[in-house]
């Protein structure tokens, strides 16, 4: 049997040494949070708040798609029975069109050409009064399968 003996103190203890500095940080964060929700010196408490900016947009992060093309199988992909997918990474501009769709990557070139058509003939809800969207770019990823049906037609 090993007894573990360290000089330093225990856990338990050293959190019961710094009690009065933990209370005295506390008394502290209470002056900081009335100070930061007082009102301004010479300002009425009954008063809202005057704002002299014009209010901030609302930031849409999901864009609802409003028409969504699938992209057609590659007659010689359904022939060869390939299966794989494409993603491919675009812009949706403020009144919903696709702008500058690019191929992120694919698991074959022979489904490059369709997921691109397919992203493009896409639109999207157009933003509101007041909204800006969220994010530069967004991605989608087709994935190309092969049913039963469609492994016995390519036979």
């Amino acid at each position: 049997m090993t007894v573990r003996t360290d000089p330093r103190p225990s856990r338990r203890r050293m959190w019961r040494t710094t009690e009065p500095a933990v209370a005295h940080g506390a008394a502290l964060a209470g002056l900081v949070l009335a100070a930061c929700v007082l009102p301004p010196a010479g300002a009425r408490a009954d008063e809202p708040p005057a704002t002299d900016a014009a209010p901030e947009p609302e930031v849409v992060s999901i864009r609802i798609p409003e028409v969504t093309r699938f992209p057609d199988y590659p007659p010689q992909a359904r022939r060869d029975r390939i299966e794989g997918e494409a993603t491919v990474c675009f812009k949706i501009t403020p009144d919903g069109r696709v702008l500058d769709p690019v191929i992120a990557g694919s698991s074959h070139k022979i489904f490059e050409k369709p997921a691109l058509a397919a992203i493009r003939a896409s639109t999207f809800e157009p933003l509101g009064p007041g909204e800006m969207a969220a994010a530069e770019r967004t991605c989608r990823t087709f994935r190309f399968r092969l049913g039963p049906a469609d492994a016995k037609d390519a036979a």
